[in-house]
């Protein structure tokens, strides 16, 4: 709990922390804007779907990157515990990413009408997948301008997932991509199991590493 609390206290005075809130704002705006309403709700999403892999590695590079080259190594030796720091690390960027996605969610039903609750369902899934991944590589990786770049190549990634055209046996496995997920309006899509296991086979991954990885 201790560590939970330092985190919260963090988090209140990190400027990507409401940076991020900006952003959605922002965008929100120019979807007002800028798009007309019969098409605002389809268009919107995929800006948004743009939005939250920038959120995301804001968010988790801030909590988590950027302290491999401040603070980290202080908290350890004053804590003396790495699980206890890492999970307080994940709920933290679950939280923080949650909140700002209640934000976004809260603009796009007054600014759009006739929105269904499928399309969070479907999008909260997605940034969520996208955040248990980005977490895992956080750890690996140990710097902001490299989750950065894993951040880009995993867009591009996303991006071929979501053109692909294969056989109906195969594509049931990429229905369920990050951006076809953000984009699914209409129906509730569910998570298929190996996006969902990779997923959380990368948090798994980076709490067995950051317990025992060297931190200068």
């Amino acid at each position: 709990m201790r560590c939970f609390k330092a985190e919260i206290y963090k988090i209140f005075f990190n400027l990507s922390f409401y940076f991020c809130y900006f952003c959605v704002f922002i965008t929100s705006i120019i979807g007002v804007i800028a798009i007309e309403p019969q098409n605002r709700i389809t268009r919107e999403s995929g800006l948004f779907s743009y939005i939250f892999l920038f959120i995301c590695n804001l968010i988790i590079g801030s909590i988590i990157s950027n302290e491999y080259s401040g603070t980290l190594k202080d908290r350890i030796i004053a804590v003396g515990n790495r699980k206890q720091i890492f999970v307080s690390k994940v709920i933290l960027c679950l939280l923080s990413i949650t909140c700002i996605y209640m934000f976004h969610v809260f603009l796009f039903v007054i600014t759009n009408k006739g929105v269904q609750i499928n399309i969070f369902i479907n999008q909260y899934k997605a940034v969520m997948q996208h955040t248990f991944l980005l977490i895992g590589i956080a750890v690996v990786l140990k710097s902001f301008s490299s989750l950065s770049m894993a951040t880009v190549i995993m867009l591009c990634i996303y991006k071929e997932l979501s053109n692909l055209i294969m056989p109906v046996s195969v594509n049931i496995i990429f229905n369920n991509s990050y951006f076809v997920q953000f984009m699914s309006t209409d129906k509730l899509v569910f998570t298929d199991c190996l996006f969902c296991f990779g997923a959380m086979l990368s948090v798994i991954i980076g709490y067995f590493i950051f317990c025992y990885q060297d931190i200068k």
